[in-house]
């Protein structure tokens, strides 16, 4: 690809290096580092608008836990830059070298430069690509040190009785440790006596956990979130061992796998399973007494019912979210009616019929993939050829009246135009050169549009005319969940008055 573009980016992003150095005193990393680019950028005579400045504020390590670069990726693919400026090569990549190879692909087959402040990358030049490979291997090789530099620090620190974590448990507050490296917790004596009266009414009072949620919301006790008292909330203060003064570390492992071509990520209860459980004395002070504590795991396990392989009976089962809280809906049966009903204590979203539900879900599908094929109807090839044609013209035409700018700067220079005489037309060439890139802009939106609606008409509008087929035609539920799961991410659903109708989005 032949990149004409006349536009630039910056993208920074935080990596655990930098919040390490915060925490120093170092001042904002994503400030700093844009002050850097956009020095950079005067001194390379580049203007870049705000639209144009991608700031990763995750510290993840993938692509796919970037959704800033996700966005850069896709216009660059594109050759809708000229380049994206960068403080250093590794802060595009140091995912594995799936990720790094998905990178440099989208920079080199575009052929968008990266500029950092050390060397701009040019990957017609074979020296500059190798150059990069090097820097990325490098990059994740740093990486994986780090890491395990960090998780070694971790274990014994949580192995000596200190807090690793970043957020204490509710009831708690971090405190550093005096006279030595590591943090502890020191107890919030308000929030403390709701753990307390938390744990009284659970195991000495014998009150199920939905009913103290209630009691605390009647209260006005703002929950761990500085919500309302959720049942989770409650169960997870039940279940932490930091209370009655422990220390527990790496009671949950991390496992990934491949499945339909993804990889997927799942966490595990480790419990001592697993190497580098961490379960010891910790040095703050309980809240709790062990033996309560002790006690109030009995009761739970007791109570703790195993889990079934029960058949799905729920085709829309993981889908339907509540308005109100945001919460999955979970599945009753009452007089021998399936029903939808949200678990939050005191929501105000009403229950309703699965089967009303779905009805509402497949009509709204079927009303859908009628419009787009009304829409997809015509032949957008043409279109599509024209707006390509004319955005050739526009980047042709821009790139003529900018060296028409740096002649009308010539000739000023050389003195045969007057100030007059370059104001005049230096004003005409700028106000020529940003009505093209308006132009320039409209187009690029406008072919990306119709290759959406030609990406919907060759794969998205077949594959759910086969879905609704597929649906129509199966008895089976979860496979009928696994079809409405291809189509959809979620369904919200509200319905706060018995006698109103549903409202789903």
């Amino acid at each position: 690809m032949i990149n004409n573009s006349t536009l630039d980016a910056i993208y920074v992003r935080k990596s655990r290096k930098d919040l390490e150095l915060e925490q120093q005193g170092e001042g904002e990393t994503l400030s700093r580092h844009l002050k850097i680019l956009e020095d950079l950028s005067k001194k390379l005579s580049i203007v870049i608008k705000d639209e144009d400045i991608y700031k990763e504020v995750v510290s993840g390590e993938s692509i796919e836990a970037r959704p800033e670069m996700q966005k850069l990726l896709k216009k660059v693919e594109n050759g809708y830059y000229r380049s994206v400026l960068v403080v250093e090569i590794e802060r595009l990549a140091r995912g594995d070298s799936i990720d790094q190879g998905i990178i440099l692909r989208a920079f080199k087959l575009s052929d968008t430069k990266i500029i950092t402040p050390a060397k701009t990358y040019n990957f017609k030049q074979e020296t500059d690509e190798e150059y990069m490979e090097f820097g990325l291997f490098m990059s994740r090789r740093e990486y994986k040190v780090i890491t395990k530099r960090l998780q070694r620090g971790r274990n014994l620190s949580a192995k000596e009785g200190k807090f690793v974590g970043s957020k204490p448990a509710y009831g708690y507050e971090r405190i550093k440790l005096e006279h030595d490296k590591g943090y502890s917790l020191k107890i919030n004596d308000q929030k403390a006596n709701t753990v307390k009266l938390i744990f009284n009414m659970y195991t000495n009072d014998l009150i199920n956990v939905p009913n103290i949620c209630r009691h605390l919301n009647s209260l006005s006790i703002p929950s761990p979130s500085d919500g309302k008292w959720t049942p989770d909330a409650i169960r997870r203060i039940l279940k932490n061992p930091v209370y009655a003064g422990f220390i527990r570390y790496n009671n949950r492992v991390t496992t990934t796998n491949v499945k339909d071509g993804k990889v997927c990520t799942s966490y595990l209860s480790n419990k001592g399973k697993y190497k580098d459980f961490i379960f010891t004395k910790g040095l703050h002070s309980p809240i709790i007494s062990e033996e309560l504590f002790y006690k109030t795991s009995d009761i739970i396990k007791k109570k703790y019912i195993p889990p079934t392989n029960k058949p799905l009976k729920n085709p829309l089962s993981g889908l339907v979210k509540c308005k109100c809280c945001g919460k999955t809906l979970a599945t009753s049966i009452s007089r021998g009616e399936k029903r939808l009903y949200c678990k939050t204590i005191d929501c105000e979203n009403k229950s309703i019929n699965i089967k009303k539900v779905e009805e509402k879900v497949i009509l709204y599908l079927e009303e859908w993939l009628k419009n787009k094929e009304v829409l997809c109807l015509n032949n957008n090839d043409n279109l599509l050829e024209t707006k390509s044609n004319l955005l050739l013209f526009a980047k042709e035409e821009l790139k003529k009246q900018i060296n028409k700018k740096e002649h009308i700067y010539d000739l000023f220079e050389e003195g045969i135009y007057n100030k007059d005489m370059f104001f005049e037309r230096n004003t005409k060439v700028t106000a020529s050169i940003d009505e093209l890139n308006i132009q320039i802009s409209n187009l690029q939106s406008d072919i990306t549009q119709l290759q959406n609606i030609n990406n919907e008409k060759e794969n998205y509008i077949p594959n759910l005319k086969s879905v609704l087929e597929n649906y129509k035609k199966s008895t089976d539920t979860k496979q009928k969940n696994y079809l409405l799961k291809s189509v959809i991410d979620k369904i919200y659903y509200l319905k706060t008055e018995k006698r109103k109708s549903m409202e789903t989005y």
